[in-house]
């Protein structure tokens, strides 16, 4: 057996569905970390934005209803 490092996934700690919006919370131990974290995941085909970050629980929020927009290359 072959273990890989997947660097570009994140851990999910907990995600629920409410009215319709998906929630995704991930770790995040500061700022620093918060402003690291990627702007937008992808969770089950439907893209999250993150939306915030609470320093007290150190964790980092991603919402389905987030606005986004595709950066034009």
């Amino acid at each position: 057996m072959i273990a890989k490092i997947e660097k570009d996934y994140l851990t999910i700690k907990h995600s629920a569905k409410i009215d319709g919006i998906i929630c995704c919370v991930v770790d995040c131990l500061d700022y620093d970390n918060f402003k690291t974290l990627p702007p937008a995941i992808s969770y089950n085909d439907t893209l999250c934005g993150k939306s915030g970050w609470n320093s007290d629980k150190s964790e980092a929020y991603y919402q389905s209803n987030t606005p986004l927009v595709r950066i034009a290359k």
